[in-house]
């Protein structure tokens, strides 16, 4: 660790105005946290007191350069649950991110915090082999991209003509996706119906919970249903209002499946939060 580099705990109780962290300089806003974000760390079931912490930050000099915020949860391993912390929203000041700093805070957040494991995901390549260097183990899976307007993503490189001409060829080739797949699903989907579920009905979130109890891959998510309700109240990405969805999928009156999400109505993009099939059904997740 950069020898110059003094790590600090940020707690729940640091957040007010008289706060222990008034005397440092935060150009980057680390320690700065909107109503959402606090929602999202101190309503976390599994805190497991008020002196978790909620972000770990790195001081050079009287000025945070960087930080990471511990989140914890539980992981199913070979049917043993385990506490883990995932370390998220790890930033470094541009100007310090070459000297060790960006490695020095996930170390610190998988060795200080008192859990059995740390779980991050989401890595870049240079990532991947810093995580590869402390001897962790690497997960791969699949992540999808569904596009349903690309508007935003093209005027981040291009503006005028250019944009509009990018932008409408792009969207239609989006439409032309959304078709294939719909129509791709509906085929895998025969037999089966989707029925939209009451996000606030206890009952349904217990038989939600007792289909994830039934899985059987080795690694896999610890969810009750007071973390389902948490992750779906929960505004990660500080988006604002969004429509939460509950979607079960039916054969006959057997609950086989399910999907939790979420969509914003400002936004382009809608996020899956959940999602579970039996394992007869599984070639169905795609």
């Amino acid at each position: 660790m950069n020898n110059s580099l003094k790590v600090e705990y940020v707690l729940p109780s640091d957040l007010g105005k008289n706060s222990r962290f008034a005397k440092f300089r935060d150009p980057s806003g680390q320690l700065r946290f909107s109503e959402a974000q606090k929602s999202v760390y101190l309503n976390n079931p599994f805190v497991s007191g008020r002196d978790f912490p909620i972000r770990i930050v790195g001081i050079v000099e009287d000025v945070v350069i960087g930080g990471i915020s511990p989140l914890p949860l539980q992981i199913v391993a070979d049917q043993k649950v385990y506490d883990v912390t995932a370390g998220c929203a790890i930033y470094v000041m541009d100007e310090y991110r070459n000297t060790g700093l960006g490695m020095d805070l996930p170390r610190l957040c998988m060795e200080q915090v008192a859990d059995q494991v740390s779980l991050n995901a989401g890595l870049s390549a240079r990532g991947r082999r810093l995580c590869k260097l402390l001897k962790a183990g690497v997960f791969d899976f699949t992540q999808y991209l569904y596009v349903r307007n690309s508007s935003s993503l093209v005027r981040q490189k291009l503006s005028g003509w250019k944009a509009v001409v990018v932008t409408t060829m792009w969207n239609v080739v989006a439409v032309a996706q959304r078709t294939i797949l719909r129509l791709y699903g509906n085929w895998k989907l025969r037999g089966l119906q989707i029925k939209y579920l009451s996000v606030d009905d206890e009952s349904v979130l217990q038989k939600i919970c007792a289909l994830i109890a039934k899985d059987t891959h080795r690694f896999r998510e610890n969810v009750n249903s007071e973390f389902l309700r948490w992750a779906l109240e929960c505004d990660f990405l500080c988006y604002g209002v969004c429509k939460k969805m509950l979607m079960g999928i039916f054969k006959g009156d057997d609950l086989i499946g399910f999907v939790f999400g979420k969509s914003y109505a400002h936004k382009t993009s809608a996020r899956i939060i959940e999602w579970q099939m039996v394992r007869e059904y599984e070639s169905l997740e795609d």
